[in-house]
């Protein structure tokens, strides 16, 4: 019984899309009107993230670049483009980065998590410090650093 409706199912298919060249038309066709759609800042945002996870650091910073272009108040776009920035040992583009990530969103804990990082990095620990006494204690990271040099009372 079951075989015998997905046979019908399949015949049905193969007539609707007869004559089309092929069976995937329905989604070729959904892939143009995608494509012809300009991409959005959030769109080049997630391709950026998307790179970064890859180890595409430079076409991640291009991506985000773009987002920036589209919507300089993107925060996120700061955040990640610094991420980026840090990977590839620029620390005063990405402190430049998290600057303005936390311009646009204050409470963007991540952003001073990793500026904290990065003078941690560069054997400012007071500065380092300060940094993460800033972030409420719920919301720092454990695996930061600074977890275990700016052990707080």
């Amino acid at each position: 019984m079951q075989f015998t409706a997905f046979f019908l199912c399949m015949a049905a298919c193969y007539a609707q899309n007869e004559g089309k060249g092929s069976s995937t038309a329905p989604f070729e066709q959904k892939a143009d009107v995608w494509y012809n759609t300009p991409p959005t800042a959030t769109d080049r945002l997630g391709r950026g993230q998307y790179f970064y996870h890859k180890g595409f650091f430079k076409k991640a910073i291009t991506e985000f670049n773009e987002a920036l272009l589209l919507d300089a108040t993107l925060a996120d776009a700061y955040l990640w483009r610094g991420k980026a920035k840090e990977a590839l040992k620029d620390y005063s583009g990405a402190i430049n980065d998290y600057n303005m990530a936390l311009y646009y969103h204050p409470q963007l804990y991540e952003a001073h998590a990793l500026r904290a990082g990065i003078r941690l990095l560069h054997g400012d620990t007071t500065g380092a410090c300060q940094e993460w006494a800033s972030i409420p204690e719920a919301q720092r990271p454990r695996h930061s650093p600074c977890a275990k040099v700016c052990q707080m009372p």
